[in-house]
């Protein structure tokens, strides 16, 4: 996650079921997003969050520079001549 942009959203064990947070990398620095909390809350590492039960990887796709989809739709991504 450190050398992506990208999050992973996980499940964790809790005392009535299941509860999901969503961690994400700043530069060196793990940070969680926690619903029943306000904020971002840097963690050591994903240890830190509980006992796992799911999670699911979200990774942005890298396009190549000529293939990006353009911006606007009566746009294209090459350069004005």
């Amino acid at each position: 996650m450190r050398d992506h942009d990208a999050a992973v959203s996980m499940g964790v064990d809790v005392a009535l079921g299941t509860h999901t947070v969503t961690v994400f990398a700043e530069g060196p620095q793990l940070f969680v997003r926690d619903s029943a909390r306000r904020g971002f809350h840097a963690i050591s590492g994903l240890q830190d969050i509980g006992k796992l039960v799911d999670s699911v990887l979200y990774v942005a796709k890298q396009w190549p520079v000529a293939s990006r989809p353009a911006k606007h739709a009566n746009h294209t991504n090459r350069e004005s001549l």
